[in-house]
């Protein structure tokens, strides 16, 4: 069993994750969900993107849930909530890149994508909200 921090970039809470695999797509009110996590070593940062592998545009879901796994944040590595978009919003708030592209990190390393890709700035992620529910 695993075992993290997780921290909700939108409003900074923290909530404990135990467990569960964090690619199966789920469904919320009638949505499927594919939950998308990038490792990191770092605290994600309002101008950070999310990468999105072009071929995963078709897979069969309504909304794409963003996730930061920070590995070295603790014992446990600490999961930070990015946000979410509606797949159908792809196009509009994320820029593509094609395979062979060039690709500059913020610390100024340079990589070749491999794959086409997507990169979506988590400021055009929507925020999840906090729901509260009665028993």
């Amino acid at each position: 069993m695993r075992m993290a921090i997780v921290r909700n970039i939108q409003n900074n809470n923290l909530y404990r994750y135990i467990g569960g695999n964090t690619y199966r797509n789920i469904t919320y009110k009638n949505h499927t969900i594919d939950v998308k996590t990038m490792e990191r070593k770092v605290f994600v940062r309002r101008e950070y993107v999310n990468n999105f592998i072009a071929l995963q545009k078709n897979f069969d879901c309504d909304v794409l849930m963003f996730l930061s796994y920070n590995s070295k944040a603790s014992e446990f590595g600490t999961i930070e909530i990015c946000g979410w978009i509606y797949k159908t919003e792809i196009d509009e708030k994320a820029n593509f890149y094609p395979k062979g592209t060039d690709r500059k990190r913020s610390d100024g390393t340079i990589f070749e994508l491999i794959e086409d890709l997507y990169e979506i700035p988590i400021e055009k992620l929507n925020p999840f909200k906090n729901e509260t529910r009665s028993n």
